[in-house]
């Protein structure tokens, strides 16, 4: 029996000793109470067994039940106990050992003496079944797995945790003592030394190995190393050659035989196992090298796409989880700032929809300037229309006569136009990024910084190299010379003014109406402010005589010429879609502005600089209206 006295170890005990994991409780309370009382002289810790004994077997009996260590069944008076672990035991005891069993074929249900219920196993072919379960393996031990070798050569039993270091062992002792005993060493150095020609000393050494050290060669297996990659299907395959030509097997030849079976299935798992893992890091490099190339921004979504030389999707390599790993290990970053802290290789940032995208550290001031390159003329551009058609208008804003706002109309037009270059320079990572060049690289040229010394964030203006004076006047050369006479504009604007105001008069109790029209705009809700500055807008723009839609239709006819009917219906089309595209972002972009005719035409305006294929048609001019007239359709259907 059992040295320990806890009820559980008992039990198990008691049905190892009888072969069967059925305890009847009618004969075991009264065994239990007689061998305690049997054995105490000499072993007081069977004290507690002598006396009360019924009473103590159920209060220890209940918890095992409740923790599913046995299970109880109605099975006579008082019923019987199901050990449930008592195969797992047995099975277990079967592999202590393997020295003294490795004369003989694996354990199986014959010759452990025991049936395994059908709940109780799980069978696994050798040459099928054991793949699939290496991808996927259980974690418990119960059910017992049941390895079956092809027909005649019988089955193992074994525990989810022999599979694969135990079994691996059982089956190299197993082939070096069948070595041993038959003496066949040098026959199989003859045998294989013509396939291994200027490789004997190898074969031989490996043979001598797997004699007289075989539990060594676990080493080389698992590392799938070359030779043993080669050497192991052959030596198997000629082991299995050997077999087929006796009629009879036997023990030690079954033994030899079911050992080459899994060494055989384990030889190819770590080979493809290793192949696996060498292009897993293959990809994993090819991914650092695909960061650090255009556009360098890159969303998870991005780099899940990334692909191979051959077009192969990198995702064939390795799993969700990898990428994942590996994300964390290349962007760790504990927050330190100090002297010698080093940002981490890949940094995150958020763009605009906070969404997390990933830019390598080398490639942030070159994403920067990039960024920088394309957005100066853009913004240039965007500001110049602007400029010149308030000029036009003989109007002005504060952003001509200060720099200060004209620092706000640049953030303005930046977020329209670059929500990269604002992402990048909103992070205070660049700083660090800056800071770290600064010191790594022996220093930071003054013009390439964008925080100054005191770690403040350098101008719009500076970074885009923009001169508030000199591009009004780049802006008022192109006009005709009275826009630059102040004499000549101011009077021109004041009888602009006077007719404006000849025209108030016209109409009937103007104060009355317009302190109407002003009641009525505060109290407009979004969707009415859109609609009522996009019908102004078309009150404007649209001809006499003409609809928006007919005129929009006169716009399309005035574009570059597309004779071909399909072709022209696909420009409009492709036209339309990337005003609806670009509408959301400018939307956004917008803030707080109030809705009115002035920001529906900034709106087309911004619209075309971020749509090459829009500046790349003819008529700018009646681009511009297109895009604006269709943005005013947009707007009274939002």
């Amino acid at each position: 029996m059992a040295q320990r006295t806890d009820l559980y170890t008992i039990l198990l005990s008691y049905a190892n000793r009888r072969r069967l994991p059925y305890i009847n409780i009618d004969e075991f309370v009264p065994f239990l109470e007689k061998y305690a009382n049997h054995y105490v002289a000499d072993r007081p810790e069977w004290k507690k067994w002598t006396s009360d004994v019924t009473t103590k077997f159920w209060a220890e009996l209940a918890p095992l039940v409740e923790s599913h260590k046995c299970e109880l069944q109605n099975d006579g008076s008082n019923g019987r106990i199901l050990m449930l672990e008592f195969y797992f035991e047995v099975v277990n005891k079967a592999y202590e050992n393997l020295a003294t069993q490795a004369e003989i074929p694996f354990p199986d249900e014959r010759n452990l003496g025991i049936t395994v219920p059908p709940e109780q196993i799980r069978e696994l072919d050798v040459t099928v079944d054991i793949d699939d379960y290496m991808k996927n393996p259980q974690e418990a031990n119960l059910p017992v797995l049941k390895i079956v070798f092809p027909d005649p050569y019988g089955s193992a039993l074994v525990l989810a945790s022999h599979v694969p270091r135990k079994i691996l062992e059982a089956s190299l002792l197993k082939v070096g003592t069948y070595i041993k005993i038959q003496n066949n060493k040098d026959y199989f150095f003859a045998r294989l030394a013509t396939s291994f020609q200027g490789k004997e000393a190898s074969l031989r050494d490996i043979l001598y190995q797997i004699e007289l050290k075989p539990l060594e060669c676990i080493t080389h297996i698992e590392g799938a190393g070359e030779f043993a990659c080669i050497f192991w299907p052959y030596f198997c395959s000629l082991i299995r050659m050997e077999m087929k030509k006796k009629s009879d097997l036997l023990s030690l030849d079954l033994a030899a035989l079911q050992s080459v079976y899994i060494l055989e299935f384990y030889v190819g798992y770590y080979r493809s196992m290793v192949m696996r893992e060498k292009e897993r890091d293959l990809a994993i490099k090819e991914i650092e090298s695909k960061l650090e190339q255009p556009p360098y921004v890159f969303s998870l979504q991005d780099i899940m796409k990334f692909t191979n030389a051959n077009g192969r999707p990198l995702t064939d390599a390795y799993g969700q989880e990898d990428l994942e790993n590996f994300i964390n290990k290349k962007s760790f970053f504990d927050g330190n700032t100090g002297r010698d802290a080093a940002l981490p290789p890949l940094l995150i940032f958020h763009n605009r929809f906070d969404e997390q995208v990933f830019i390598s550290k080398s490639k942030v001031f070159p994403l920067l300037t990039k960024q920088l390159g394309e957005a100066r003329p853009q913004i240039r551009k965007a500001i110049s229309n602007r400029w010149s058609k308030l000029i036009k208008a003989f109007k002005s804003e504060p952003a001509m006569e200060n720099d200060k706002d004209f620092e706000k109309l640049l953030i303005q037009y930046t977020v329209q136009l670059a929500p990269t270059l604002v992402m990048l320079l909103d992070d205070k990572k660049l700083f660090l990024v800056q800071e770290e060049l600064a010191q790594t690289q022996g220093g930071i040229l003054d013009n390439n910084r964008v925080y100054d010394p005191h770690g403040n964030l350098v101008t719009l203006s500076t970074l885009f190299m923009v001169n508030r004076k000199d591009l009004l006047t780049d802006v008022k050369v192109l006009l005709p010379f009275w826009y630059s006479i102040p004499i000549i504009s101011a009077i021109i604007a004041f009888f602009k003014q006077l007719g404006s105001k000849k025209k108030e008069k016209k109409q009937k109790h103007p104060e009355e109406f317009q302190e109407r029209e002003v009641t009525s705009r505060q109290s407009e809700s979004p969707s009415q402010e859109m609609k009522r500055a996009a019908l102004e807008y078309q009150a404007q723009v649209v001809p006499h005589g003409h609809t928006a839609d007919t005129y929009l239709r006169e716009l399309q006819g005035k574009w570059r010429k597309v004779i071909d009917a399909d072709a022209k219906k696909q420009l409009v089309e492709d036209v339309r879609t990337q005003i609806k595209r670009k509408l959301k972002p400018i939307m956004d972009a917008r803030g707080n502005r109030k809705m009115s005719v002035e920001v529906i035409e900034e709106m087309a305006d911004s619209i075309i600089m971020v749509s090459p294929a829009l500046t790349e048609l003819n008529n700018s001019e009646q681009i511009h209206t297109y895009v604006a007239l269709y943005l005013t359709k947009l707007l009274i259907n939002k």
